[in-house]
């Protein structure tokens, strides 16, 4: 068991400030990548000249000293030091990795205490006020470091097969909208290579095929929620109506009800909520933002839902139509629709039920066909589900591991081979 030591922060490691400098978009002789907020969660800054900067290796710990996200660490980049963002060099007690993780655990402890009237910054002393308890022996931080690295990694890999779902999910909506499938389930060929096949509307090319509908000619009713005068409490939960808000709709046709949940009574439900009944197989829109964009396929998990007026509800007149829907709500010919028409104004976006009910929209008359469409969009959206699930896990899992190892709660042994199972 490793001895345990507590130390104020600039106990710890040297500190330095980044410099203002020249910047660039591009990359130019004499520049190397620029280490601003963006860099430390992953995004890219530029890049910026060498000369009289502030330079970080792989050993260094970066963290955001002034804005809104202020006491933000970042660790293993290389580069110029933004002039809002500290280079914090960890000495001999401390290996670099460990130390990220302690200012990673320590972001809302830091955020608490930031300073500032305009922009907030990180406290002037938060070197002295700021306090690590940790391991005192080298190979033992470096045990605990490989540990949540490892998780780390398995989140970066879930992250980049996510995005890269993500992108083959644009490409096929926009394809699937446009070019639709032949009976073999294949794709049109493109309009430049058989012009033939497609016409031209007031939305664009489509197969010569299918028609132009409105969301109304192909669901009754659509309305919005309202807002009840009173929620019930957790103790009645059990004989009650599940109420949901914008908070609850995704970006990716799922129902988030288990993170955010409120509930209305029976009575409340079926008199003055009476005219934003929501049932299993309906879709929610979100109505108010920013941002629009929130679309969500009603389970059966309740026989009767309800709503607020945030939220428009979509009632299709037959299944059939349902996930074709769900899913050319979430497009960007939807989306981009929607957008031009809405009404801006103190920062809100409005859409009203008039729009919702005249968005118009690309409608194979073929049943196999809408099918194909809807099964092969139904495949992307659960792979990307499914990764974002195991993402959602591994970052508990990674949260509960800093919890334990980082304050001593669950000691690591040293002495055997460096296995980690994630």
């Amino acid at each position: 068991m490793s001895e345990w030591v507590i130390d104020q922060l600039h106990n710890l490691l040297d500190f330095q400030k980044g410099k203002k400098v020249e910047t660039s978009e591009i990359q130019r002789s004499g520049y190397e990548r620029y280490l601003g907020a963006a860099s430390l969660v992953g995004g890219h800054d530029g890049y910026a000249s060498t000369r009289f900067s502030v330079k970080a290796n792989k050993d260094d710990v970066l963290m955001l000293w002034d804005g809104e996200r202020s006491g933000l660490v970042g660790h293993n980049l290389t580069g110029v030091v933004s002039s809002t963002v500290t280079k914090l060099s960890p000495n001999n007690k401390i290996i670099s990795s460990l130390l990220y993780y302690y200012l990673l655990q320590s972001f809302e402890w830091i955020q608490n205490r930031r300073t500032g009237t305009g922009v907030p910054h990180v406290p002037k002393d938060l070197m002295k006020i700021l306090k690590l308890k940790y391991p005192k022996e080298n190979k033992y931080q470096k045990k605990v470091a490989l540990i949540l690295e490892t998780v780390d990694q398995a989140i970066e890999k879930t992250e980049a097969l996510i995005y890269k779902y993500q992108q083959i999910k644009a490409g096929l909506m926009h394809d699937l909208f446009t070019r639709g499938v032949t009976a073999d389930g294949k794709l049109r060929p493109l309009r430049e290579q058989a012009p033939e096949l497609y016409k031209e509307t007031p939305i664009g090319w489509i197969p010569k095929e299918w028609d132009i509908v409105r969301a109304s000619d192909i669901c009754h009713p659509i309305t919005k929620g309202t807002t009840p005068s009173t929620f019930i409490n957790n103790a009645n939960r059990i004989k009650s109506i599940p109420y949901i808000r914008v908070e609850n709709l995704s970006f990716n046709g799922s129902l988030r009800f288990d993170m955010d949940s409120l509930f209305v009574s029976n009575i409340i439900h079926n008199s003055e909520l009476a005219r934003s009944k929501v049932f299993p197989g309906d879709i929610l829109m979100n109505i108010v933002g920013p941002p629009l964009g929130k679309v969500s396929l009603i389970t059966d998990e309740y026989e009767e839902w309800n709503t607020n007026q945030a939220v428009s509800i979509y009632r299709v007149l037959h299944q059939r139509y349902r996930l074709y829907l769900l899913y050319y709500l979430l497009s960007d010919f939807a989306q981009k629709w929607f957008y031009l028409r809405s009404k801006r104004t103190s920062g809100q976006v409005n859409l009203t039920l008039e729009m919702c009910s005249n968005l118009e929209m690309p409608l194979p008359k073929n049943e196999g066909e809408l099918a194909s469409i809807s099964n092969i969009l139904s495949q992307i959206f659960e792979k990307i589900n499914i990764e974002n699930n195991f993402r959602i896990k591994l970052k508990k899992q990674k949260s509960g591991l800093m919890n334990d190892l980082l304050t001593g709660k669950v000691q690591v042994t040293i002495d055997q081979e460096e296995t980690t199972h994630v």
